[in-house]
């Protein structure tokens, strides 16, 4: 069962994110309204994280980037999570996501980098996979290994961290250690049958908008090109991955679908399905018990992946993200 605040959180997402995405037209003048909103709230709640962990703007492969990394001194080098972030491809930003990057810094004791990648309707496909693999090689030619590394992405960011490591395996270059991905939104041709089936269900995502963003990404490129869609990628190859999504959200079906695609092709796969949490809900982690419990869920995974990652016992053991008992009952 959902917990509460899950239940109280959707109720209002539904009267405001949903009701605004169902009537609002994709506009430049929109789309820049909503990247200030969404960057004020992240930098509100980055200012509220600072005393525990360190923001550094930066840049990889010409790629800018906000740098989280846990203030507690360390004896090697963390571990990094490089992140894309969501929002569909033409909103979002490293400081919308500070409050996320924290969290997960602190969860998994690692560094995470927010990467700013181009975005639509400016910069549209394909700037972003570009961009990201530009930042990939660039860690690598700083010297970081690549079972340091892990890729991580949420909703359309889910998309660009799987295209990205398709690509790197297109390239030949060193794999990464894994990927994780949050509700991600692998078709862009809008297939899945969650789509419709869950489309009241939702409290966050119009279905009916869909094709719309997809198409401000994308412009008149083939959706089933799997850098653009890459649930018709060619998972061979790729590192382990762990797959979160809620139960209601119209993107359940890709996660599944992405799951069963990495399983074909031996990829060592985790997909873990929430009841009713909404779209991309670790964001949400300061105020769900679930989205605390799948962060220090998926900190204990990512120990399992990155070798030499020290003691697993300090990578559970943050107190600040540690479920309650509600969190632990939501668990499903």
């Amino acid at each position: 069962m959902p917990s509460i605040r899950t239940r109280l959180l959707n109720q209002l997402l539904r009267l405001t994110v949903k009701r605004h995405m169902t009537t609002a037209a994709l506009t430049t003048e929109e789309i820049a309204k909503t990247r200030a909103r969404m960057d004020r709230f992240g930098r509100s709640g980055g200012l509220r994280k600072a005393s525990k962990v360190n923001f550094e703007m930066g840049e990889l492969g010409g790629v800018p980037l906000c740098w989280a990394e846990p203030k507690t001194p360390v004896d090697s080098p963390r571990p990094v999570i490089l992140h894309m972030h969501g929002g569909a491809y033409f909103v979002g930003s490293s400081d919308a996501y500070r409050p996320f990057a924290a969290n997960l810094a602190l969860a998994a004791d690692a560094r995470v980098a927010v990467l700013d990648y181009s975005l639509a309707p400016e910069t549209p496909y394909p700037a972003a996979p570009a961009d990201a693999i530009a930042a990939y090689k660039a860690l690598l030619q700083q010297g970081v290994p690549a079972q340091r590394i892990a890729i991580c992405g949420d909703s359309a960011g889910g998309n660009l961290a799987l295209v990205t490591l398709l690509k790197i395996k297109e390239a030949r270059l060193p794999t990464p250690a894994c990927g994780v991905l949050l509700s991600p939104w692998a078709d862009l041709t809008g297939s899945g049958e969650s789509i419709l089936s869950n489309a009241k269900h939702d409290a966050m995502l119009p279905g009916a908008r869909m094709p719309e963003a997809a198409h401000l990404y994308a412009g008149e490129n083939d959706l089933r090109d799997w850098r653009l869609s890459p649930l018709f990628g060619d998972y061979a190859g790729l590192p382990p991955l762990t797959i979160h999504c809620g139960s209601h959200e119209i993107l359940r079906d890709d996660a599944r679908r992405v799951a069963a695609c990495a399983r074909e092709a031996g990829v060592k796969v985790e997909l873990k399905e929430w009841p009713q949490a909404p779209h991309v809900f670790p964001v949400f982690a300061d105020l769900l018990p679930e989205g605390r419990a799948a962060m220090i869920e998926i900190a204990a995974w990512l120990a399992e992946q990155l070798p030499d990652r020290g003691a697993i016992d300090r990578v559970l053991g943050s107190r600040d993200l540690e479920p309650d008992g509600a969190a632990k009952q939501a668990t499903p």
